[in-house]
């Protein structure tokens, strides 16, 4: 039985003794629930906050966890995992009845270290395998990328070689995830499984996110055989906002990607996303085995695209909703240099390079101090103040992303 199914069984019977199905978070997570959940047939009634700051989402209520008590509301946890642990700690002190809450977490994304960076002691680094991602994703600011790493020297190394790699991979610690990202297609680098190869050998888990464009369809079986963790796969949308050729070979890829599993017995897939809709030939490949996410973000409002623009926290005292105040969740680009994190697409916060310091020298270095000292500043100048991951620092169940963008 799949985690969503099992998912579904556990609240059908929650409805049979709740006053109705609501949602504990209003960010990704709990987005991502209450898509998930209605497409397959489960009546959402509202949201819960710890601390409610709007009336409603998807014109639905938004109501704390006391009132939800009151009306016997059955509770799907729709939050990540640093902030889930402080929720489930807040509804028992309240005294909430556990059998009306069930953790939707494990069942939309399958709990992974690496999905989240959400444990602070344990960091992640997105490699950005190469600047100039052909694949121009219409809700991904790459001229902004690259104008800025490019801006002072033409010249600077676009395509990450196996020896830089190697010597950042010296520089990061043992217990870091690794995740195959970053801000373009890992496989427009043709050293991209070397790379893989390289750091699974190092003793490190690594995650990968691809669309598969660069990828030779011939070495698919080599790709299969590097036990990497979790998978996201980006498909093609009907839309064309994913610039990913709709050849033969692409949908032969897709094809062996959905039906291998990895060496555990898992399904090598973990989770499918898009742009907006999926293409229809996507669409019926994955029929019965996975729903296609489509929730973008605004890349804290740094597109030319502005329908995804999103409010700021412009006055609180701010954490990471990733990261929390360690920001240790980072982004390798392909000369060495280690910016703030994935949505750094401007590089306002450059905060070392991996060829020339170790990971914990740039942790503990002047760049990243000053971010974390804004964080705490209000209105400072700081690019998390643009974030719609950006959550309130030190409250509990704070993943609390606007509902902006929800129809792209």
């Amino acid at each position: 039985m799949s985690e969503i199914n099992r998912l579904l069984e556990e609240i059908e019977e929650i409805e049979k003794k709740a006053s109705g199905i609501y949602i504990y978070g209003i960010g990704m997570y709990g987005r991502t629930a209450y898509k998930i959940l209605s497409q397959n047939g489960i009546e959402i009634k509202g949201f819960v906050m710890t601390n409610p700051n709007k009336n409603e989402l998807y014109t639905l209520p938004i109501i704390n966890a006391e009132q939800a008590k009151k009306i016997n509301a059955g509770i799907v946890l729709g939050l990540n995992i640093h902030n889930k642990n402080e929720v489930m700690e807040h509804l028992k002190n309240i005294h909430y009845d556990g059998d009306m809450v069930v953790d939707g977490t494990q069942a939309f994304l399958k709990e992974s270290e690496t999905r989240g960076g959400f444990d602070e002691k344990v960091p992640t680094i997105e490699v950005t395998t190469v600047i100039g991602c052909k694949v121009g994703c219409r809700f991904c600011p790459q001229k902004l990328l690259t104008g800025n790493y490019f801006k002072e020297n033409p010249d600077r190394e676009r395509i990450m070689t196996i020896d830089t790699y190697q010597k950042c991979l010296d520089h990061i610690p043992k217990k870091c995830n690794i995740l195959f990202c970053g801000m373009a297609e890992p496989f427009l680098n043709p050293n991209c499984i070397d790379m893989l190869k390289m750091t699974v050998a190092s003793g490190r888990k690594v995650d990968l996110y691809t669309t598969l464009v660069g990828l030779d369809k011939n070495r698919m079986e080599e790709l299969l055989s590097v036990p990497v963790g979790w998978v996201t796969l980006h498909v093609a949308d009907s839309m064309g906002y994913a610039k990913i050729p709709l050849t033969d070979d692409y949908y032969d890829m897709v094809k062996i990607l959905l039906e291998s599993k990895k060496k555990d017995g898992t399904p090598y897939i973990n989770l499918c996303n898009a742009q907006t809709t999926p293409d229809s030939g996507i669409l019926e490949l994955c029929k019965g085995k996975y729903e296609i996410l489509t929730d973008m973000n605004d890349r804290a409002e740094q597109l030319e695209d502005r329908r995804l623009v999103s409010s700021s926290r412009r006055q609180e005292k701010i954490a990471c909703g990733y990261s929390g105040t360690t920001l240790n969740r980072n982004v390798l680009l392909p000369d060495g240099t280690l910016i703030l994190c994935m949505q750094d697409y401007g590089m306002r916060h450059v905060i070392g390079n991996l060829l020339e310091e170790s990971f914990e020298e740039i942790m503990r270095g002047e760049q990243i101090e000053l971010v974390r000292k804004a964080l705490m500043e209000p209105y400072s100048d700081v690019l998390c103040r643009s974030c719609s991951y950006a959550v309130v620092y030190g409250e509990a169940g704070e993943d609390e992303l606007n509902d902006t963008g929800k129809n792209q």
